[in-house]
């Protein structure tokens, strides 16, 4: 939850600063901001292709790790051996019936009769294994958020070396000859004052 509400933080200080930059004495208007949104919408597509598979690839890694610490927790289960077998081949149809998603294994659960007295073992046997399919994906998270970051450090090189030349090029301009109007006086704005 953290790395999301930090990618959130980031794109809500980030977005109208940048947005303002990109606009910024661009006429006419509408056309630059089409840019600007088509540019930030290809950035996008272009992140899901490239984040896509790598995270599908590191998800598929996490598969066989953890479905083997799936089995050795409810081989460990203080549970009934019947109870067991009922469970194991349950978990079994929920991780073969969602292959390539994250699983969601309360089915597996809801499923099993078992007796009163084993009802908190079960709970705390689901809610085990659900930490387990939690740290599997978030392992599995690590490589897509890592080139996430990169891609983002590309993003703001190349909006910083953009930023230092358009300020190079402004500083190089010639002051507009006397007796013309500068280009501020031009736009309806009066200088000096």
């Amino acid at each position: 939850m953290a790395p999301q509400a930090l990618v959130g933080l980031g794109l809500g200080l980030s977005v109208d600063q940048l947005t303002y930059r990109a606009m910024e004495g661009r006429r006419p208007r509408a056309r630059h901001a089409a840019w600007t949104i088509s540019s930030r919408h290809l950035g996008v597509v272009i992140g899901l292709a490239i984040l896509t598979p790598v995270f599908t690839a590191d998800l598929l890694d996490a598969e066989e790790p953890a479905t083997e610490a799936i089995a050795s927790l409810v081989i460990d289960a203080p549970l009934r051996p019947d109870d067991k077998i009922a469970l194991a081949r349950a978990l079994g149809e929920e991780l073969t019936g969602q292959r390539g998603q994250v699983p969601e294994l309360s089915g597996a659960f809801a499923s099993l009769d078992v007796a009163a007295e084993d009802r908190a073992a079960v709970d705390d046997l689901e809610s085990d294994l659900d930490d387990q399919l939690d740290r599997a994906v978030s392992l599995a998270f690590r490589d897509s958020y890592l080139v996430g970051a990169g891609l983002a450090l590309a993003a703001m090189l190349a909006v910083g070396v953009g930023a230092v030349v358009r300020s190079a090029r402004d500083r190089q301009r010639p002051p507009p000859p006397s007796g013309l109007p500068s280009r501020a006086t031009a736009s309806g704005t009066e200088v000096g004052r």
